[in-house]
């Protein structure tokens, strides 16, 4: 075979060893191939040396064509290794997301986070802290990561330690920092990261305006039944006196209930519609809120 063809056949090689191996790896193949080429195909044969210019400039030109190819293929194989992790990790923050949604409110939040982001990304350790409440949360090996956690936060500025693979992001919800997240063991990239430290603050902040929903219900029903009674003790001081005052001037043409209502004894519960409490009612609450 003559030179170029099998120039052409060792390139074909160097491009298949970039694709499988890696940029180091097809580099050293390319510069053997060449070595080789000239061994065995370039004249004198089985030598090294090069008598003829076009041999050195056929073999420099075979050189820098399988180191440019080999750099093409290991950055196309590169950008296709990163968009299946982008894809991967875009999933997972769905699946985050779908399943913060489904949390029960009765439990601490941040609990249900870190138990959730160590199970859905496969992490090592996850640790959550809530600057407002002031508490921290932590699942896995727990390598001692609070300590540098606090620090990001009170930096605010998320930050990525090469030696653990740990991401310090901070939870910030709009300008505000309201936290710290670490994540250990991965290598994810930052706008992920940054992306399930706004999931965490959400969740919390959330967390919060459903409980500060809860008191608020609470505390005006409250209100209401504590109304409700005051305005029932006021018809039965009302009522009752009315209907013993009543009681000799109106024997003969009172109704059955109101002549069994003055057969009682004094102390005796009188029965009221409760129909007849909710206006006053209404209005004490809107006098309370006034």
């Amino acid at each position: 075979m003559n030179v170029p063809t099998v120039g052409f056949l060792y390139l074909v090689l160097v491009v298949l060893v970039s694709l499988h191996g890696g940029f180091a790896i097809a580099t050293v193949t390319s510069i053997f191939a060449a070595v080789c080429l000239d061994y065995f195909f370039i004249p004198p044969i089985l030598s090294f040396e090069v008598n003829s210019p076009q041999y050195l400039i056929a073999l420099g030109a075979f050189e820098f064509t399988a180191l440019v190819v080999t750099r093409l293929a290991y950055l196309a194989n590169l950008r296709a290794v990163e968009a299946i992790a982008v894809r991967r990790d875009t999933e997972r923050l769905y699946e985050t997301a779908r399943r913060i949604l489904l949390f029960d409110r009765s439990q601490e939040p941040g609990s249900l986070l870190v138990s959730l982001i160590q199970d859905v990304f496969e992490l090592e350790e996850v640790a959550l802290f809530d600057a407002i409440t002031g508490k921290m949360y932590g699942v896995g090996n727990q390598t001692g990561a609070d300590g540098q956690l606090r620090v990001a936060y009170d930096r605010d500025r998320d930050e990525f330690d090469p030696n653990t693979r740990t991401w310090f992001c901070v939870l910030r919800m709009g300008a505000r920092p309201m936290g710290g997240l670490s994540l250990s063991g991965t290598t994810m990239a930052a706008p992920v990261a940054t992306a399930l430290a706004s999931l965490c603050a959400t969740a919390l902040e959330r967390a919060r305006s459903f409980e500060r929903e809860y008191r608020s219900e609470a505390a005006r029903q409250s209100e209401q039944l504590r109304a409700a009674v005051l305005d029932a003790l006021v018809e039965l001081h009302v009522v009752h006196p009315r209907v013993q005052a009543h009681d000799g001037a109106a024997q003969g043409r009172r109704p059955a209930v109101v002549r069994q209502t003055a057969e009682r004894p004094a102390d005796a519960h009188v029965p009221f519609d409760l129909s007849r409490i909710r206006v006053p009612a209404k209005q004490l609450v809107a006098a309370y809120s006034g």
